[in-house]
């Protein structure tokens, strides 16, 4: 028969704060150097999920919808659901990335694939939705309906705004599907016969509020608004479909110019730097730096590399089970620890080195460790819901899943 220590934690900032200050008091003891050894008064020692149950006490709240999960992925990321989708090659692509921040959390893309299909899969995710689309995709007007097309079908576009020709940035019309004719044998004439010419669109100024936005597109009865200069250059695009989004999603995890946030993940070795220099352009929010045993000289001189040469780069390194890794990372400058060395259900780490510790005990050592100082990411051994809730209760705030989504 399983034995369940009944667990108690502060109800009020659970339902009230963000779960990163559900534990209230840090431990004054000095903390363990051997995992085998006690934290907090014990009761965590060779602990994980299974071993711990939350004990009930007097609610405090009137309706559900006044709970809040609103956590730190890092201190310039807040994240509505605390929710991490593993860099996994079966678990995170382009569609769990968009959905994972759709839904308030985030995705972290896979590193699985040559630089190029990576930053692809970011760019995708970036453009899927924004206030504004600052770079829209444009086609010159000599551009064949089968061409314009492949194009609409490659990018998952309904409208391409068309230019003089190929680089000017000089509006001269918009195609939309419903422009696009069905006749095979138009497959040859050029898209400037179907196209809405420049003197019959609707457009904006660069600097259209949202707002300003909507009510010229409801006036026309238009999904799409081009924004221009006086010169006819083009300086931006906005949709119905986008405007829609940010009103209908008020949670999702997006970043200042109401893109959909994302991550990605790099290695230790090897392309590490040409890879992280590639993401960042093409707009990745975070790496993720994830190794088997990220406290390690591996793991310590590929920070280095890249503090050196990048500006500004939000980076989450792991993983590590103990106090020691995680004031390792924290003092290479990490913008969030990730804790969890072989409990996840696809990883052999445990059983081929026996190397570890358990999850629930990791946790709660490196809160012990650096709680408050660098936000903590739980990363495996999650087999059912409840384990979430324990995670961010034992001082996560954030937690990665992999098989369980």
């Amino acid at each position: 028969m399983t034995r369940y220590t009944a667990l108690e934690v502060p109800l009020g900032p659970l339902y009230h704060q963000p779960v990163f200050t559900i534990p209230s008091v840090k431990p004054s003891i000095s903390l363990p150097t051997m995992h085998s050894n006690q934290t907090d008064d014990g009761q965590w020692v060779g602990k994980t999920f299974d071993d711990f149950l939350f004990r009930p006490q007097k609610g405090k709240t009137t309706s559900r919808t006044s709970i809040t999960l609103a956590s730190r992925l890092t201190g310039n990321i807040a994240l509505e659901l605390p929710i991490v989708s593993s860099n996994m090659d079966s678990v995170t692509g382009l569609g769990m990335a968009q959905t994972m921040a759709l839904e308030g959390g985030l995705g972290v893309i896979h590193r699985a694939q040559s630089i190029d299909k990576q930053v692809d899969t970011v760019t995708k995710v970036k453009r899927s939705h924004s206030a504004v689309i600052e770079h829209p995709l444009c086609l010159p007007v000599g551009t064949t309906i089968a061409q314009a097309r492949v194009f609409a079908r490659r990018h998952n576009i309904n409208g391409i705004l068309i230019e003089t020709h190929s680089g000017s940035g000089t509006l001269a019309g918009v195609l939309t599907r419903r422009d696009i004719p069905w006749d095979k044998n138009a497959e040859e004439r050029r898209v400037e016969e179907f196209m809405t010419p420049f003197e019959r669109l609707q457009t904006g100024p660069r600097e259209v509020s949202a707002d300003e936005a909507e009510k010229i597109m409801f006036a026309g009865r238009i999904e799409r608004l081009p924004l221009v200069d006086n010169e006819r250059q083009i300086q931006g695009l906005v949709t119905r479909k986008d405007l829609r989004f940010l009103r209908e999603r008020p949670f999702a995890s997006k970043d200042t110019k109401g893109r959909l946030l994302t991550a990605a993940a790099i290695g230790c070795r090897g392309d590490f730097l040409e890879r992280a220099d590639a993401l960042q352009q093409a707009g990745a929010d975070c790496l993720f730096i994830d190794i088997a045993h990220g406290h390690s000289d591996v793991m310590g001189d590929a920070l280095s590399q890249l503090r050196q040469r990048f500006d500004n780069l939000l980076l989450v390194c792991g993983n590590v089970a103990t106090g020691d890794g995680a004031r390792f990372l924290r003092d290479a400058g990490v913008d969030a620890v990730k804790v969890g060395v072989g409990p996840g259900r696809g990883c052999r780490t445990r059983l081929e080195t026996s190397a570890g510790v358990p999850q629930l005990q990791a946790i709660r050592e490196v809160w012990a460790a650096v709680g408050g100082e660098v936000p903590i990411m739980a990363d495996g051994g999650v087999r059912h819901d409840k384990d979430i809730f324990l995670a961010l209760a034992c001082g996560a705030d954030t937690v990665m899943l992999g098989s369980a989504l």
